[in-house]
This record gives structure tokens, sequence and C-alpha cells, in this order.
């Protein structure tokens, strides 16, 4: 699955991430895993890690690209309409 990054706020301690597991906003991301812990979903990313460590974020900070496809249709079809 492939996703947008919406979010990509650093977490409350950066110093403590190496820059590797960096994300950026607009920037789109190839999800390889999915974890869900209580209530909360998290992506595993392709592009994120090079160094060998993996770093898991919250699913609410992206949004599915079958959802964009969706949302930019819907745009343009009531774009088009006549009032």
């Amino acid at each position: 699955m492939r996703v947008l990054c919406i979010d990509a706020n650093l977490p409350e301690m950066p110093e403590h991430i190496s820059t590797d597991l960096y994300i950026t906003e607009n920037k789109v991301y190839t999800v390889v895993n999915v974890t869900h812990v209580l209530d909360k979903t998290y992506y595993g990313l392709k592009e994120v890690g090079h160094s060998g460590k993996r770093c898991m974020y919250r699913s609410d900070r992206f949004i599915p690209l079958s959802d964009i496809c969706e949302i930019q249709h819907y745009s343009r079809r009531n774009n088009t309409q006549d009032p």
C-alpha cells in the first residue's frame, strides 16, 4: 500500500532519533507492515531506516493513496457540475 505523509512533526525528543528515520510531509511512502497496538495502527515504511533501523509511524499521519484518488475524483466531478 502507498500512503501520503500529512504530518511530519518530530516527536518530543528528536535528538534520540536518527535523521534517516525522519519522514517528510507531502511525500509518498510504501507501507511494508501494519501493526496494531491497543486501539492504534502503526505503519512500517520501506523508504525509511536504510541503516538497518526501523521505526513504526502512526497511521493517522498518512492518507492511503486510494483515498486521495477518490477525493480528487469527487472534487473534479463536483467542479464540473452546473450549479
